[in-house]
């Protein structure tokens, strides 16, 4: 569903004098509120009283206050001009996975998502927190889906005038799960296109390509950037820290890289020439190298060379449909393109998102499991995560009929082991079929209260084991998940019971079902007033002597101004924004005082006799038990039907999940044995590299209580961020206030252009070369800190003041 608006279109209110209840303060709206919760928790037979719901009215009318608080919102706020900046790079601009949550104007109950936002700057470009308050500001409304597509979508147009914009919502609805339909998993897309996304078919499918690369890392953005014309890739290692900093090319030729970036690589420049260890220590540690396995088992695959030989693709047709091929997925053999933990070690890689797979290989010999244990283990790489689809293996049936390129979903399968996820369902499957020895029918047997699976990039190692004493153990990464009994945790159960429901008794038309009935000569007593009111007015209640009842709660910003660029006949009027009424921030109330409401003495509600036992009761009714015709006792179901095959079938929304390093037999001891071969090894190496690449922790906190060695990178940024909105202000203070950046912003500077100039010059300087100019850097560094030491010692209590100032406005918004 999409809306493709033209580029002048806005919502009604995007400017207009926000929605709020007239001459009333919070206060009276919370009770109004509260009171009509009463009212509803009356009509539905509860006991708005009671110790359970006695605060929830008042709760419930705060709540509705914030969910609705879009109402008193408007860009101008959320979006001021001194957020947005003047740029020359025209490349689209994405920002993505903008959590949502929003009420249902039709059922007021919540749906809940995602917005992503691409535009084409125009000259400038908006503070990225902004678009999360545009979105904020609509979603606290009354909304439906498609609406607050637009409205996002259309404010984004009015404040910033891109060249277009593309808004995409994705949102789950809780009126389709828990009334009507009732369809969990449901999600609702809606789009709103305006400009070149409107026009050009192919910008709009580019927003819609790059929004589907979900494991590619956030491209850098420029902000507070200055021209460097070099393309500039350093990896600095610190104490604790590791950062790469990149410089790279603008659609119009130019180079861009964030000054605090800049600030930050030159004080890790300074830290490491002054630290040899550091210096030395290499960029990437080599990782260990692929060797096979010299184990031998029923079967063992670690995909080396001639996988194919072994392994066949599906070409299973898919009945009733037009299409060729049920399994149109591909299949790949390949090292990890993510987290790579043995050199040369490859994998199964199912390649394609949102189709079908299958792949089989046959065993050289039967599996036969009867008395023995069955150890079944491999590994998991979800390499692009996984949102909605399987991982699971199936150990296949042995029969005559076993035809690789045939496997599909109808192949008989013995065992299904491994990992499932679909939205909120998460699980490690463990069902086994089992042969009823009357009927000599198949009846799957689904482990009960199956653990989650490990959705993460690395490399997840699943293992079950099943002993001949019908016990079972299932291990993640070689922890034990769960653990049971063949003959007690599955549904359903292996045996059927002794005794069933006798289907031919049935209860008598006399039988009393009822254990409670009305007390039939109970009577309303003559003071019972039923129409008497929830609540009343308190009428001994007093107008506070400091109301203001002439004040209106808000008024037009007197600051305000009508932008040079409106126009009357295409904007509309202008009106000015709305401010809380500074007359009333000190008293009582504004606006015309009214008598609050109080809960009425008298009220006691509609009468109804009290309950009592039923004399007639005779409990509940079971129909009488009989021996069961079907009963059987299988004591031993570990004992599988012989397996001739193991088979991956899978459906997934995500590609380049990766399998390895497969191990089916009978031997604990060697499963562990190849464990600590082979996951053992490259899981500490895979988790290295994804530490290496997480982004440094967001918590923000205060640049003033930053300390440089906890984290050096983090101090420069927020001391040069502090540094650059105080600067734009008055530069004198900003001197006073940041004198760290404003004695060492040259040095750093300097810093860069010799690392660069020297990497880029024929005859690279020596270690001892570049310690001597930063030791000379960091003397003219310490130089200048000491010129403005009384600047700081006179202004730190102030800028420490002002900063908190800042960060207590900032969380209001």
């Amino acid at each position: 569903m999409q809306a493709d608006g033209n580029d002048g279109s806005m919502p009604p209110d995007v400017n207009s004098t926000p929605v709020s209840v007239a001459a009333q303060s919070p206060k009276q709206v919370e009770a109004q509120i509260a009171s009509a919760a009463k009212t509803i928790l009356s009509s539905i037979g509860e006991d708005a009283e009671r110790k359970g719901l006695r605060k929830t009215p008042e709760r419930f009318a705060r709540a509705m206050a914030f969910f609705t608080a879009g109402y008193g919102m408007s860009t101008d706020v959320v979006a001021p001009e001194d957020a947005m900046f003047e740029v020359s790079n025209n490349d689209m601009v994405i920002v993505r996975d903008i959590h949502v949550a929003s009420l249902c104007e039709h059922h007021l109950v919540p749906f809940v998502g995602k917005i992503h936002i691409g535009y084409v700057p125009k000259g400038h470009v908006l503070g990225l927190s902004k678009f999360a308050r545009i979105v904020e500001m609509y979603a606290r409304r009354l909304q439906v889906q498609e609406r607050l597509t637009e409205e996002v979508a259309s404010a984004v147009q009015s404040v910033l005038a891109p060249e277009g914009i593309m808004v995409v919502a994705e949102c789950s609805h809780m009126c389709m799960v828990m009334r009507g339909v009732q369809k969990t998993g449901s999600t609702t897309v809606t789009q709103c296109k305006k400009g070149v996304f409107r026009d050009d078919a192919q910008k709009a499918e580019e927003f819609l390509a790059l929004l589907s690369r979900r494991g590619t890392q956030p491209a850098i953005q420029p902000s507070h950037s200055i021209p460097f014309h070099l393309h500039l890739h350093l990896h600095v290692d610190l104490p604790h820290t590791s950062s790469t900093l990149f410089c790279a090319s603008s659609a119009d030729g130019s180079n861009t890289m964030k000054l605090p970036s800049l600030l930050a690589l030159g004080a890790a420049a300074l830290v490491s020439a002054d630290d040899p260890d550091s210096a030395a220590s290499p960029v990437e540690a080599s990782l260990p190298a692929f060797t096979p396995t010299a184990l031998k088992a029923p079967f063992i695959e670690q995909f080396t060379d001639a996988w194919d030989a072994r392994w066949k693709a599906s070409h299973a047709k898919k009945e009733n449909t037009e299409e060729e091929w049920q399994y149109v997925g591909n299949w790949e053999v390949e090292e990890p393109i993510i987290y790579k933990g043995i050199a040369g070690d490859k994998g199964l890689v199912l390649k394609d998102k949102a189709a079908h797979h299958a792949i089989s290989a046959k065993f050289d010999e039967p599996i036969d499991n009867k008395g023995k244990s069955l150890v079944v283990s491999y590994e998991v790489k979800l390499q692009s995560f996984l949102e909605c689809g399987g991982a699971y293996m199936k150990l296949l049936q042995d029969n005559a009929a076993l035809a690789s390129d045939e496997f599909s979903n109808a192949s008989p399968y013995i065992i299904m082991f491994g990992p499932d996820k679909c939205g909120a369902t998460n699980k490690v499957h463990f069902i086994f079929r089992h042969k009823n020895p009357k009927t000599g029918e198949y009846e799957e047997k689904h482990m009960n209260a199956a653990p989650s699976a490990e959705i993460n990039k690395l490399s997840n190692l699943y293992s079950l084991i099943v002993r001949p004493d019908q016990t079972f153990e299932l291990l993640i990464n070689g922890e034990s998940k769960k653990n049971g009994s063949l003959l007690e945790d599955f549904t359903p159960a292996v045996n059927p019971p002794a005794e069933i429901d006798d289907p031919d008794d049935k209860k008598p038309d006399t039988w009393v079902d009822e254990a409670k009935i009305r007390d039939p000569d109970a009577t309303k007593p003559d003071d019972w007033d039923e129409d008497a009111p929830y609540e009343i007015v308190d009428d001994e209640a007093a107008k506070p002597e400091d109301w203001l009842e002439d004040e209106p709660l808000t008024i037009p910003d007197p600051a305000a101004e009508k932008p040079e660029d409106w126009d009357d006949e295409e904007d509309g009027d202008w009106v000015a924004p709305q401010i809380s009424n500074p007359k009333c921030d000190d008293v009582s109330g504004c606006g015309p005082w009214e008598k609050p409401m109080i809960k009425n003495p008298a009220y006691k509600g509609k009468w109804s006799a009290p309950m009592i036992d039923n004399p007639e009761y005779k409990g509940v009714w079971k129909p009488r038990k009989i021996a069961n015709p079907a009963f059987f006792e299988d004591k031993t179901p570990s004992d599988f039907e012989p397996m001739g095959a193991i088979g991956f079938e899978l459906w997934t929304m995500n590609e380049n999940i990766l399998f390895d390093n497969i191990y089916i037999g009978h031997d604990e001891a060697q499963a562990k044995a190849f464990k600590k071969e082979t996951w053992d090894v490259k899981r500490p190496q895979e988790e290295k590299a994804e530490k290496a690449t997480k982004p440094v922790d967001d918590t923000k906190k205060s640049p003033m209580d930053l300390v440089f060695m906890e984290d050096p990178v983090l101090y420069i940024k927020e001391k040069t961020a502090l540094f650059l909105e105080l600067v734009q202000k008055n530069p004198v203070d900003a001197v006073k206030f940041v004198p760290e950046v404003a004695g060492t912003i040259a040095l750093a500077i300097i810093t860069i252009l010799l690392v660069v100039f020297s990497a880029g010059s024929s005859a690279a300087p020596s270690k001892e070369e570049l310690k001597a100019k930063a030791e000379k850097a960091k003397a003219a560094a310490q130089k200048t800190k000491d010129d403005v030491a009384d600047a700081v010692a006179s202004g730190a209590d102030k800028a420490k003041d002002e900063v908190n100032k800042r960060t207590t406005r900032s969380s209001a918004q």
